[in-house]
């Protein structure tokens, strides 16, 4: 693990999405342990299309 990293530790970078609003206050979340899954892209989107539509 850590000749792939390049580093000493043996540490496992998570996957995250996040989306924002203007105010920079975060409004969808998604992480997980499993680095194979990943945010929907549909929960995404959804979550964009209703900060667009709140103002």
């Amino acid at each position: 693990m850590a000749a792939f990293n390049g580093a000493a530790a043996a540490e496992v970078p998570l996957p995250a999405t996040y989306v924002a609003d203007r105010n920079g206050v975060i409004r969808y979340a998604h992480g997980s342990a499993d680095y194979t899954r990943r945010a929907e892209p549909d929960a995404v989107l959804a979550a964009t299309h209703a900060i667009a539509e709140s103002g």
